[in-house]
């Protein structure tokens, strides 16, 4: 009874199940957190679950004009900071490395 009006709400609501066409979608435009950005999680093994139903609601295409300036700064400010850190940390790492060296050596 609960799965029957719960596939009747969402169809209602122009929700869609989720299938193979969409899967092969996803896969083509390389969209791989198409299923990883859902906020599931499942126990398959405490729950003993055999099938799980994903539903969908359309597809939306976002399109923007103009220069842009604000996310090509944000893009740089990003990219100067992610390499001021790794130049950074770089020197931090080294005696880490070590250590993981000698222990290494020391398992042999």
């Amino acid at each position: 009874f609960f799965l029957k009006s719960t596939d009747k709400l969402l169809k209602t609501a122009r929700f869609e199940i989720v299938g193979p066409k969409d899967l092969e979608l996803a896969a083509a435009l390389n969209a791989d957190y198409y299923l990883e950005s859902l906020p599931i999680a499942l126990d398959f093994f405490n729950q003993g679950v055999s099938h799980v139903r994903v539903y969908r609601r359309g597809y939306s295409v976002a399109s923007e004009e103009g220069i842009m300036l604000g996310e090509k700064f944000d893009y740089l400010q990003a990219q100067l900071v992610r390499k001021s850190l790794k130049f950074l940390a770089e020197p931090l790492l080294m005696p880490g490395r070590g250590l993981l060296w000698v222990y290494k050596r020391f398992l042999e």
